[in-house]
């Protein structure tokens, strides 16, 4: 079995062994280490293979429309109108904002009307970009000036992840939708009285 965590620079129970509350408690910790985190991934070989381990999978020599033909996919759902997703896209639009966007990003990334940000949450959410990969890239962007480098970096790392933090650690992350609703209700159910 390999496991490989992906969704974060550092992981999780690395970066704190417990919830963090804020990101001023949880960057010291992170960019302390960065330096052996923050590299480029070599393959590591098994120690122990585990022969006996039958897990099912997709056999991924098919093609790709007899693939999808073998999932079990709610077809009534159309795709979305403006999302291109994969891999090769999402290194098309690091691309792009790498080359034209993160030399402002510092200064401009927080007015709306500009379109200074990377485009990267969808990709980054589904897998289909790593956080390293990111954060190797910005990095090592050339021409960039360090304000803007670290702007960026301080979210896609120390931003992001003080909220897996949260999900990790707190039992309730996904009880406060929950809260919401039964707010919503009881202000109805009021209301019609």
């Amino acid at each position: 079995m390999l496991q490989v965590e992906g969704d974060v620079v550092v992981p999780v129970e690395e970066a704190y062994p417990k919830e963090a509350y804020s990101a001023a408690v949880l960057r010291p910790r992170i960019h302390s280490q960065l330096r052996k985190y923050l590299v480029p991934l070599s393959e590591t070989p098994v120690k122990k293979p585990a022969p006996n381990l039958d897990l099912n999978g997709l056999d991924l020599k098919k093609s790709i429309p007899a693939i999808l033909s073998s999932l079990s996919i709610d077809r009534t759902v159309p795709p979305g109108s403006h999302f291109r997703g994969g891999p090769a896209e999402a290194k098309k639009l690091l691309g792009d904002f790498l080359a034209h966007k993160l030399k402002g990003y510092g200064e401009l990334r927080n007015d709306p009307s500009l379109d200074y940000v990377s485009h990267m949450g969808p990709y980054l959410h589904f897998g289909q970009i790593s956080p390293l990969y990111i954060a190797l890239q910005v990095q090592n962007a050339g021409r960039v000036p360090f304000k803007s480098r670290e702007a960026y970096l301080e979210e896609l790392i120390v931003r992001r992840e003080l909220s897996m933090n949260f999900a990790y650690y707190n039992s309730s992350y996904d009880a406060f939708a929950g809260f919401a609703r039964m707010g919503t209700e009881d202000s109805e159910k009021s209301s019609e009285r």
